[in-house]
């Protein structure tokens, strides 16, 4: 499976930067004010008195120590202070974030729709955009690079803090953006009867739309119970030799396992499974291009039928 570039995209995420925290005040400057001010009292003791007794010494400790004091009330003021500034600000970049997130997740469902999506959208009279390779499918949603890049307002690194590793974490991908695989080797679709011929429909409705053959995607019925008395074990070897979709799944470069609870499986031609979820948008098998009522991209304005789709570049 492969992730759909930024650059096919109107919108680009791109760097967001999040603000450091405001510096603490320095103890050395207050332990440097309270020596001042301890200074001035002991001298200002002893000009009064002509010398310097215990007294003096009294009101200088005294001194120091209400200067320490208060130097640490406004240390703590301030740093809470900083502290509230900086989480305002981060709240900011976090909106900004989402922002961003949502745009695009929005700006992938435009270019790369979904089976489901794509046939919602011919239904209204909508044509999707149509980039990269025709033989391009989009075989479900899933985890995705959000494209979104985190950087410190100092161009180093991002300060680490509860709420910066979570934000980090947040906007690393997209739960549910477009996973696409290239047809050309074919796809092949091996599932329950019904889930493979919906499955396989979508997929065959989103090559016809980028004007490619659908014939590239197939399917297969599987055994969906052992207690189904042996209906669906005749189906499956009637797929095999051509029924049902035709096609086999050893000879595709990706095999798409659907299991009796629906749970969908992409299997490469080496057979290793994809480790990445993926997650299938199901559509009605009366969507297929194959169906009587199959939803069609719409004529051009002049009445003209529609022209093959040609892809655009990325």
């Amino acid at each position: 499976m492969t992730v759909p570039d930024t650059a096919t995209t109107s919108s680009s995420p791109g760097v967001v930067v999040v603000p450091s925290p405001s510096p603490e005040p320095s103890r050395r400057v207050l332990s440097v004010a309270a020596a001042l001010v301890a200074g001035l009292t002991v001298g200002g003791a002893g000009a009064a008195r002509g010398d310097l007794d215990l007294l003096a010494v009294l009101l200088a400790g005294a001194s120091v120590a209400s200067a320490q004091g208060l130097a640490g009330l406004v240390g703590r003021q301030a740093a809470r202070a900083a502290r509230d500034r900086w989480f305002a600000a981060l709240d900011e970049t976090e909106a900004i974030c989402d922002a961003r997130l949502d745009s695009r997740r929005r700006s992938l469902q435009h270019v790369w729709p979904t089976s489901a999506d794509l046939v919602e959208r011919l239904r209204r009279g909508e044509v999707p955009p149509v980039v990269g390779v025709r033989s391009l499918v989009v075989l479900g949603s899933g985890r995705v690079d959000s494209g979104i890049v985190l950087v410190g307002d100092t161009g180093t690194a991002v300060v680490r803090h509860a709420r910066t590793e979570v934000l980090r974490r947040r906007v690393d991908e997209l739960s549910d953006g477009p996973l696409c695989v290239d047809a050309a080797g074919g796809v092949h679709v091996r599932g329950p009867e019904l889930l493979a011929r919906s499955l396989a429909g979508g997929y065959r409705a989103q090559l016809r739309h980028r004007g490619s053959h659908d014939g590239l995607v197939t399917w297969q019925p599987t055994v969906a119970d052992e207690h189904d008395g042996g209906e669906s074990r005749a189906a499956e070897a009637e797929a095999g030799q051509g029924g049902g979709g035709g096609g086999s799944g050893p000879s595709a470069a990706c095999v798409v396992e659907i299991s009796r609870h629906g749970a969908v499986v992409v299997v490469r031609r080496d057979g290793t499974a994809c480790s990445v979820p993926v997650a299938p948008a199901w559509t009605s098998v009366l969507d297929a291009p194959d169906a009587p009522e199959a939803p069609e991209a719409p004529d051009a304005p002049d009445g003209r039928r529609r022209q093959r789709v040609r892809p655009e570049r990325p």
